[in-house]
C-alpha cells in the first residue's frame, strides 16, 4: 500500500523534511539521509572550484574585472521530494586603493520537499589584498549575510496521523510552533593565498589555496523557544593550474578563442561542521575550450573508500574580446547501489560570465592602478596572479 509519510529530524538541529511514497523505501531514504545531507547541513556543490565565493569570501575579486556565476543543483532525482538549490553571485575586482581587493552580492535558496522547507540567503562578500612579492598574494575576505528559513508545518504528516490500514486519518498531537520563519544575521570570515611560479621546463603553475570559517557567531536558527545554534563550518580548499604552454601563449590564445594546450586542474576541499565531514579529490582539464572533470568525494581520506563520483563537461564560449560564457554541467553518482537505485543521481549546472576590463569603482582598466603601483611594470607572473583562466 502506498501512503504518504513526511519525516522531520532535528538530529543536527536543522529541520529535514522526507516525503516517501512508498513504505519499502523508508530504511533506504533515511540511510541516505544519515550519510550525506546529515553530515553537511549547509547546501554544498560539486563544483565548487567554479563557485569559490560560496566556500570563502577571501576569492571575492582576487582575480582583475568582473565574475558573474549562476548555479543550480537538483538533488536525488529518484525521491518524490524536491531537493533544490540555486546561487548566484558576482564579484569584482577592486584596485583603486591601497589594500583593497574586491567587493561582490550572493543570494542563494535552498529547498526541500517540495517547497515545505526553504532557506534564502542574501550575502555581502567584501576582501582587502596584501601584495607579498611579485608572484605571490594572500587575500582576507568577510561575509555578511541576511538568513531566512521557513518551514510549512500545516502541509506535513506526522506519524501519529497515520492508521496502519487507512492512512492519513487521524488528527495529530504535535502542537506547531508560533512561527513558521526565523531570520538571522550570519557572518563567515575567510584567507586565501596565491602563487605563480615556473617549472623547469619553463611552463607556468598557479597555485591557490584558502581557508574559511562560516557561522562565526553560531547563531540560533530554531523554529521553536529553545536555542538551536548552527555549529561553525571549517572549509579548507586548493587547487593549481598547470599549463603546458607559457603564459603569454595561454592568454592569448584563450581570449581569442583558439584551440591551446592542455591545462590541468587538480584539486580538493575539505568541510568540517561538528562531527561531520567530508573530502572531495579530483581534476579538470581543459583543452580546445572543452572543460572535463573527474571527482570523488567521500566522509574520509581513505580514496578506496568514496561514496559518491562526480563527472562534469563544459565548454568556454568567446563572446569578444574580454569576455567569456562557460557552460558546465556535473552528474553525482552514488557508488552505493541500494542508494543510487533509490535517490538517483544529482545534476549541477553552473553558468559564469566573466569581463576582464572592468574595475569596481573605477569601471575599467584591469586591475586599477594599484597593481602598477605596487608592482612596477606588470610582468607575467603579475598578470598570471590577476587572471587566473580556467
Amino acid at each position: 500500500m502506498e501512503i504518504l509519510i513526511y519525516y522531520v529530524t532535528n538530529t543536527t538541529k536543522t529541520i529535514y523534511i522526507l516525503k516517501i511514497l512508498q513504505v519499502k523505501y523508508i530504511f533506504i531514504i533515511f540511510l541516505i539521509f544519515v550519510f550525506t545531507e546529515v553530515r553537511s547541513q549547509d547546501p554544498n556543490y560539486s563544483q565548487f572550484t567554479h563557485n569559490p565565493i560560496y566556500y570563502n569570501p577571501a576569492y571575492t575579486g582576487i582575480s582583475s574585472g568582473m565574475t558573474m556565476r549562476f548555479n543550480y543543483r537538483k538533488q536525488w532525482t529518484n525521491l518524490p521530494g524536491d531537493f533544490r538549490t540555486y546561487n548566484f553571485n558576482i564579484d569584482l575586482a577592486a584596485r583603486t586603493a591601497s589594500g583593497s581587493g574586491g567587493l561582490g552580492l550572493m543570494v542563494d535558496k535552498h529547498t526541500a520537499g517540495s517547497g515545505y522547507y526553504e532557506r534564502t540567503r542574501i550575502g555581502l562578500p567584501v576582501s582587502v589584498r596584501v601584495p607579498l612579492y611579485e608572484n605571490m598574494l594572500v587575500q582576507m575576505g568577510v561575509m555578511t549575510s541576511f538568513v531566512q528559513k521557513s518551514l510549512n508545518w500545516d502541509n506535513l504528516i506526522f506519524v501519529d496521523q497515520l492508521d496502519p490500514r487507512f492512512g492519513n486519518v487521524n488528527p495529530s498531537d504535535f502542537v506547531s510552533p508560533l512561527k513558521n520563519k526565523v531570520t538571522y544575521p550570519d557572518f563567515d570570515i575567510g584567507l586565501a593565498f596565491r602563487l605563480v611560479e615556473s617549472t623547469w621546463s619553463g611552463k607556468q603553475i598557479i597555485a591557490t589555496a584558502g581557508v574559511a570559517v562560516h557561522h562565526v557567531f553560531t547563531p540560533n536558527e530554531s523554529f521553536f523557544e529553545f536555542e538551536s545554534p548552527i555549529a561553525r563550518k571549517l572549509v579548507v580548499t586548493g587547487d593549481f593550474i598547470l599549463q603546458n604552454e607559457d603564459y603569454e601563449r595561454v592568454i592569448t590564445s584563450y581570449n581569442r578563442g583558439d584551440k591551446g594546450g592542455f591545462k590541468f586542474n587538480p584539486g580538493f576541499i575539505f568541510q568540517k561542521q561538528s562531527e561531520f565531514k567530508s573530502f572531495t579529490l579530483g581534476m579538470n582539464v581543459y583543452k580546445s575550450n572543452i572543460y572535463a572533470g573527474f571527482w570523488y568525494r567521500n566522509e574520509t581520506f581513505d580514496l578506496l573508500k568514496s561514496n559518491a563520483l562526480i563527472l562534469m563537461l563544459g565548454i568556454n564560449a568567446k563572446i569578444n574580446e574580454e569576455s567569456r560564457l562557460k557552460i558546465l554541467y556535473s552528474y553525482d553518482v552514488l557508488l552505493n547501489e541500494s542508494l543510487y537505485r533509490a535517490a538517483g543521481g544529482t545534476h549541477e549546472l553552473t553558468l559564469i560570465f566573466t569581463l576582464d576590463s572592468f574595475s569596481a569603482l573605477t569601471g575599467g582598466g584591469r586591475g586599477g592602478s594599484f597593481g602598477r603601483n605596487m608592482m612596477g611594470s606588470r610582468s607575467n607572473r603579475y598578470s598570471a596572479l590577476e587572471c587566473s583562466p580556467f
